[in-house]
Parts: structure tokens; C-alpha cells; sequence
């Protein structure tokens, strides 16, 4: 069951270990976020430079689509300094219809 509604914002992220370094080099891994009345999951890979995701085709590669960046272009460059993406967007994938929130729940889920 996933938490729905306004001002809910349900996550299951993972981040590096004990380790001196800062976020992100270390990375952090968004298994599943939602915010509100979503009604599709969001996975998200944040990183430092080096991790770019835009040879992986949405709809061949993975079921769904990019989340979209500051310039409207997928989203597709993992790092949270990405010319053409917001601050910290790193990259992300969002599920298909009905991966999240009221009809997740209506399923099962």
C-alpha cells in the first residue's frame, strides 16, 4: 500500500556509505518516490559527473518514460549539476499509469 493524497511524498531511497565524502559522490538511489496524488512511480539515480544515462531508450529499454529537465529534454544525465536539468534532478524514470498512489492501492498493491 502506498501513501496518496495531498502532502504525502511516500520514498524508498538509498545513499553511499559512512564515508567522508558528501552527497552526491557516493550517489543516492530513489527506488520509489511519489509526491501527492501521483499516480506514476518515479525511480531516480543522483550522482556526481560522470553518469549519463542517454543511451538507455525509454520504451525499449525500460517501461515508461524520462522525467523531463529545466529544458523540457529527458532527463537523462544522472548527475545533480546537469546543464538542462534542475538543481539536484539527477536522473529519473517515471512508471507507467497507475505505478503509484490510488489506483496502485485499487490494485493490491
Amino acid at each position: 500500500h502506498m501513501p496518496t493524497g495531498c502532502g504525502t511524498w511516500p520514498a524508498f531511497w538509498m545513499v553511499g556509505g559512512n564515508s567522508p565524502k558528501k552527497w552526491p559522490v557516493w550517489g543516492e538511489i530513489d527506488i520509489i518516490e511519489s509526491v501527492h496524488e501521483t499516480t506514476r512511480v518515479s525511480t531516480t539515480l543522483h550522482t556526481d559527473e560522470g553518469c549519463d544515462q542517454s543511451g538507455v531508450v525509454a520504451g525499449k529499454d525500460f517501461t515508461g518514460e524520462w522525467e523531463t529537465g529545466a529544458s523540457n529534454n529527458p532527463a537523462s544525465n544522472c548527475d545533480v549539476k546537469a546543464q538542462g536539468q534542475w538543481a539536484n534532478q539527477g536522473c529519473g524514470q517515471k512508471g507507467p499509469e497507475g505505478t503509484t498512489g490510488a489506483p496502485f492501492n485499487a490494485k493490491g498493491g
